[in-house]
């Protein structure tokens, strides 16, 4: 059974560019009643609309910064295995290098996502605080944060004055981290929720604080107390 003309009718569909019209906003009010802040409005757009709209910057969410953990993440691997021991046990003792890439590259694209996140704060405020209320896009807040955490440790260490800027990052993200999971998981308890809100995104929240529980000690033998609080 050939698979070519339905592969090829998915990417003719994917890729068409057909003329749209602009979208029509809908306002639903009190009946009898005039219009308020608080009535419920949205625009109602076809497929088409979403598929062929695009803005960087409109469209650039807090989770985009999975990218930047993920690398952040594979460069504090690398830096785990370059080290000749690692509590009672035995390191590999390889070379740090590939890590030192993958933590500039990390910075490269926390300086990009963070740029276009930025902007879209300052152009698209209403886009961030429907992230803000949305029940799995708000989970990712704690993302950037926990982002300067794992730098901290990517960076400890590494050049002159190293260790100054990996406390300082430390201290940025760490209790922004804290910060952003009690309010999340206040809304928790505090919002209603069905079975349909549960969701893996949540993980998020614990995940974050667990990161910064794990790097806390080792920019400091004296934070070994305080990481308990993440």
């Amino acid at each position: 059974i050939t698979m070519m003309p339905e592969y090829q009718y998915t990417y003719d569909d994917a890729t068409k560019v057909v003329e749209v019209d602009t979208p029509e906003e809908v306002r639903l009010q009190y009946p009898g009643k005039e219009k308020s802040d608080i009535d419920v409005r949205y625009k109602a757009k076809s497929s088409d609309h979403d598929s062929q709209s695009f803005d960087i910057v409109k469209y650039t969410k807090a989770s985009h910064f999975n990218i930047v953990l993920a690398m952040l993440g594979l460069a504090s691997l690398w830096r785990l295995a370059g080290t000749p021991d690692i509590g009672n046990a035995v390191g590999f003792s390889i070379s740090n290098t590939p890590g030192d890439v993958f933590t500039v590259m990390s910075v490269v694209l926390m300086v990009l996502f963070g740029s276009l996140y930025l902007a879209r704060l300052w152009f698209y405020p209403k886009k961030v605080m429907k992230d803000w209320m949305n029940p799995v896009n708000s989970n990712a807040l704690v993302i950037p944060p926990a982002s300067f955490v794992l730098l901290a440790f990517c960076v400890y260490g590494r050049f002159s004055g190293a260790d100054v800027l990996a406390r300082v990052l430390f201290w940025i993200g760490a209790p922004a981290t804290l910060l952003f999971s009690i309010i999340l998981a206040a809304r928790w308890i505090t919002d209603a929720h069905s079975e349909e809100h549960i969701n893996a995104g949540w993980l998020l929240i614990p995940s974050a604080n667990f990161v910064c529980a794990l790097v806390a000690p080792r920019m400091d033998g004296n934070y070994l107390e305080a990481a308990y609080l993440w």
